[in-house]
This record gives C-alpha cells, structure tokens and sequence, in this order.
C-alpha cells in the first residue's frame, strides 16, 4: 500500500445523500479520504439521468484542483442508461480532461460481479420498469444474466428508503436459478445490509457503492483489508 493517503473524488447527483456517508463508513479506520462534487440531478428521470453527462467534465476538473488519485462517475443508471460502453464514454471524458484515472458505477459493477464470478443474479432497484430495463441490457451486453429483477418505482427520495423494504425485495427475488444479489442505485442506503442478506441467504451480494470503492482501490492497487461489508472486499 502507498504511503501517503489516497484521495477518492467522486461525482454523484446533487439528490445524493448516501455515497458520501457509505464510503466513510467503508473506510473507516484506513489512510484515505473522500472528496466529493456534484451534478444537478433531483430524480430519476430520463432527461435528468441523459444530462450528467454534459456537467461530467466540469465535475472533473474540479476534483483534479484537489489533487485526488481516481475520479469516479458515482450514479449507477447514468452510467448504464444508454448501454454498453456508455460507462467506457464517461470514464473517457473524465481522463481526457483531467489525466487522472477514472472509473463509473456501471463499470466497477460489472469488474465486481465477474470478479465474484456470478454470471446469473437476482438484482433489487429503487427504479421504474423502464430503467430496470436498461439495467438488465447493459449487464446482459456484459454478460451478466438477470434471472429475477424489482424494482420499488420511486423516481426521489431513494435515500429515504428504510432497509426493511430492501430486505423483502431480497426475500422476493431470491431464487435458486441466482448466484448472487445486486442492489443498484449509490443513493439506495444498503452498505449496512451486505452481511446481513450474505450471511441469511448464503449469497454474495454487491451494491453499487460497495463495487465502486472496491473497484477504486482496486485500481490505485491499495491494499485494504474492509471487514462487515461482503466478501467483494475481501478481494482489495
């Protein structure tokens, strides 16, 4: 591991509430720091979702004045929206312009999931129908399979979610056909409930922000031994 702290920037949606406090709790106790900028976005609409994209340089070059190690793109549907490779645009807009290496929710899902190798998983949304679809193209375009999917169809707000609700969207789509559980959405309050649903259903689980800071420190090649969060971060 390097001796000097790693800074974490992240981009993520003005709505956002959760990313920030999730990576803090993750990180709690080891050398490094978040450093967060954000994107106006107040819920899950499809032109709300399509117009990150534009803000993303902007977001980027802010975050290279605080000298950080990795730029990450932290909302998971607008980095899967438009499909395979969408992430790959995003992830290239940011290095384009700040030189500095980058990642995207959608991508450190998919490095996560075949990481685990669970090529068919059960995955829990706070989305709507329509974005759930997207969701299952991209992951199949990446060669992931979704076997069952639900989504709570709540377009705001999602930090408000209680973990209860979670948990029975879990109970809902657990089937024997899947490997594993996604909970998609860096605003969906989850990092709490990782154990909890591995050690009761006997299945990996990955939430978008656990894959992402996982895929992060993965990528600067830290070395980080992160406990109570599921066996992905057992891999850093």
């Amino acid at each position: 591991m390097r001796k000097h702290k790693a800074k974490l920037g992240v981009i993520i949606p003005s709505c956002n509430t959760v990313l920030e406090p999730e990576f803090y709790q993750m990180i709690h106790g080891h050398d490094l720091s978040v450093h967060i900028t954000r994107i106006k976005m107040t819920e899950d609409t499809m032109k709300q979702i399509e117009n990150l994209i534009k803000e993303v340089p902007k977001a980027a070059s802010l975050l290279k004045d605080a000298d950080v190690d990795i730029i990450a793109f932290g909302c998971t549907a607008g980095s899967f929206i438009k499909g395979i490779d969408y992430d790959k645009e995003i992830t290239s807009l940011i290095e384009k312009k700040t030189c500095i290496p980058a990642t995207t929710a959608s991508t450190s899902v998919v490095k996560a999931l075949k990481e685990l190798s669970l090529s068919k998983i059960s995955i829990v949304t706070p989305y709507e129908p329509w974005l759930n679809e997207r969701l299952v193209n991209f992951l199949a375009d990446n060669g992931v399979e979704v076997v069952a999917i639900k989504g709570l169809g709540i377009r705001k707000d999602i930090s408000k979610i209680p973990s209860n609700r979670i948990l029975n969207l879990i109970k809902e789509v657990d089937t024997q056909e899947s490997c594993g559980f996604f909970i998609s959405c860096t605003d969906l309050r989850s990092a709490e409930l990782i154990d909890v649903i591995e050690q009761k259903f006997k299945k990996t689980v990955v939430t978008s922000n656990q894959a992402l800071l996982w895929n992060m420190l993965h990528t600067l090649d830290l070395k980080a031994k992160i406990n109570g969060y599921g066996k992905l971060m057992q891999f850093t």
